[in-house]
């Protein structure tokens, strides 16, 4: 693909393809909850012709070559990685470019607040759901596609949480669901029973059934590991591979994915033979629960509590935060 064709596509056409759909159409420009943030009130607008986007919680804007680099995490001048993006995607083109069906007004990327402050209202006064996720079972929640780890969005949420993609990537994908008649992405971190953890900004939830999740090296033997670490969380999981700074597990790990699994972790633990357990737990009342149970589970183990290496902070995630925090201040 060529850039001028690249230039030919409708960003509307494009976003559908990304399992993107408008929320409303005002004098021309179609409005989106915005592609790389969990929002609950549109503010990501296509222009009336289909060749630019502005989003107005970050401030920027563009043609459609600059939406791809920044979407996928390319280099805004990547302009041969976003054809490459561009080719890979089914998109349809239902939407003709420059459409002279519609009325012609003057051409706006900036947000009318006087409409969406109109729709705030009527909001409230009807008593609608303005959250992201709303409460209930993941039977509501319909998977669209589960891609590798790729959203601007996420990636940024990820690095406010201290962890660089480089880190992540091994780990974690993304999920595109659908809850009702909203449609969303997510972080998506996997169980050994096939369901998901789902994280990003604000909102955490699951999807299929609730299991450990138990990564091995990836140049493991047959013979029976020395060790294991275990984490409440794959958030602390991951500040743990960040902080080692390394994407190479020295151990086998456990990840509880819900303290509720305990039972399920000692089991796994006495069929794996270790002689050790490396416990990264949090610094609260559950953390301490499960250290009591482990030990009254584990008697003829050496277990060996991680938790003083972030004895000032709740958990492992909180202390790398304030960790390359100070670094950058540094």
């Amino acid at each position: 693909m060529r850039t001028q064709e690249a230039k030919t596509i409708h960003i509307r056409d494009l976003l559908s393809a990304l399992g993107c759909e408008a929320v409303r159409q005002v004098r021309g420009e179609w409005w989106y909850c915005s592609p790389w943030r969990q929002e609950s009130d549109a503010s990501f607008k296509i222009s009336r012709d289909g060749k630019a986007w502005y989003d107005h919680g970050s401030g920027v804007g563009g043609n459609i070559l600059k939406f791809v680099c920044l979407y996928y995490g390319l280099a805004v001048d990547d302009v041969a990685g976003a054809l490459r993006k561009l080719e890979a995607l089914p998109i349809a083109r239902s939407t003709s470019l420059g459409d002279p069906s519609l009325a012609p007004v003057q051409p706006s990327l900036w947000e009318d607040a006087h409409q969406r402050a109109i729709d705030a209202r009527r909001a409230a006064k009807e008593g609608l759901d303005r959250e992201s996720h709303p409460e209930g079972a993941d039977d509501a929640l319909t998977v669209l596609r589960i891609l590798p780890l790729q959203s601007l969005g996420l990636i940024q949420y990820l690095k406010e949480r201290g962890i660089d993609k480089a880190i992540a990537m091994p780990w974690l994908q993304e999920m595109h669901y659908q809850r009702g008649d909203r449609r969303f992405y997510s972080l998506a971190f996997a169980s050994r029973s096939g369901g998901y953890e789902l994280r990003s900004r604000g909102f955490k939830s699951a999807q299929g059934k609730k299991d450990l999740t138990l990564l091995s090296p990836q140049h493991a033997t047959a013979s029976i590991p020395d060790a294991v670490a275990m984490f409440e969380g794959f958030m602390d999981f991951l500040s743990w591979m960040q902080h080692r700074g390394s994407r190479t597990l020295p151990m086998p790990v456990i990840i509880l994915n819900s303290a509720s699994l305990r039972k399920r972790a000692v089991e796994t633990i006495q069929e794996m033979g270790v002689g050790e357990v490396h416990l990264y737990l949090d610094h609260d009342d559950t953390g301490k629960e499960l250290v009591s149970y482990l030990q009254e589970k584990l008697p003829d183990l050496t277990l060996i509590d991680q938790s003083p290496l972030y004895a000032s902070f709740h958990d492992y995630n909180a202390f790398l935060i304030q960790n390359r925090l100070a670094a950058c201040i540094a």
